[in-house]
């Protein structure tokens, strides 16, 4: 987990997926480990998809690139899908 790295790969990704998994996943490797490393990602993330959720809607982004904690710059416009966004 050390090695984690959420800057380096340029490519973006489902909001949710990232949230359930990623986020969830550390969050609960924690829990179970009680690691301190696994908290420290977790915060890391975290900080790294707040921004995804200051919409004016409040809804957030569908996609979003870790690396430029931004929206992707290549995405088309999409509506967030509201199961998504009501789970996250």
């Amino acid at each position: 987990a050390k090695s984690l790295d959420f800057g380096r790969r340029p490519t973006h990704s489902s909001t949710f997926e990232m949230v359930i998994r990623l986020l969830g996943g550390l969050l609960g490797a924690h829990s179970l480990s009680g690691q301190q490393v696994f908290l420290t990602k977790a915060i890391e993330l975290g900080d790294r998809l707040i921004p995804a959720f200051e919409t004016a809607s409040g809804f957030p982004e569908p996609h979003w690139n870790l690396q430029r904690m931004a929206v992707p710059e290549n995405r088309s416009p999409k509506a967030t899908i509201l199961a998504e966004a009501g789970s996250v």
